[in-house]
């Protein structure tokens, strides 16, 4: 995973693979349409 803020790189350390709190998805094309999206799994190894 590569950090990001609003689409730029944020300078942090490599993500350890623990405690996941939060996954967002933001789509920034300032259009106001129907969004789905289906998720299968998410998984750490």
């Amino acid at each position: 995973m590569q950090a990001t803020y609003r689409g730029e790189e944020v300078d942090v350390p490599n993500y350890n693979g623990e405690n996941v709190v939060e996954m967002q998805l933001l789509i920034g094309n300032k259009k106001e349409e129907n969004f789905e999206i289906l998720v299968k799994s998410i998984a750490v190894k």
